[in-house]
């Protein structure tokens, strides 16, 4: 995951490495999490693409309100197209759909 902190917004974008075809769709969700690992908020923000140059799928940019995003915020991206439905909730960081996940960590100037 890449970002760029702007004045009053926060850019990202994400690349991953090499995920197997057979295991898709993938998409990415923010998640807002408690100090127990679990999830208090979710936001579905899109389905990765694969970028068939390289063989990698990514998407992006994405343009957050910095004031929303800081250590409590996990990124996560999903399998076997797990997202694809706003009823498709995750409620713990050990949800078995969940095959990667990062954390954006706050810029203290």
């Amino acid at each position: 995951m890449r970002r760029q902190v702007e004045s009053d917004e926060i850019s990202i974008d994400v690349v991953t490495n090499f995920l197997p075809s057979e295991k898709g769709p993938y998409y990415l969700i923010a998640l807002g999490v408690d100090s127990t690992g679990t999830v208090c908020f979710q936001n579905i923000m899109t389905k990765l693409e694969l970028i068939p140059e390289v063989g990698v799928y990514g998407s992006g940019d994405f343009y957050l309100d910095r004031s929303y995003v800081n250590d409590a915020v996990v990124f996560v991206i999903t399998k076997d197209g797990y997202g694809a439905s706003e009823n498709d909730l995750i409620d713990n960081l050990d949800h078995p759909s969940i095959i990667l996940f990062g954390t954006y960590l706050t810029n203290h100037n």
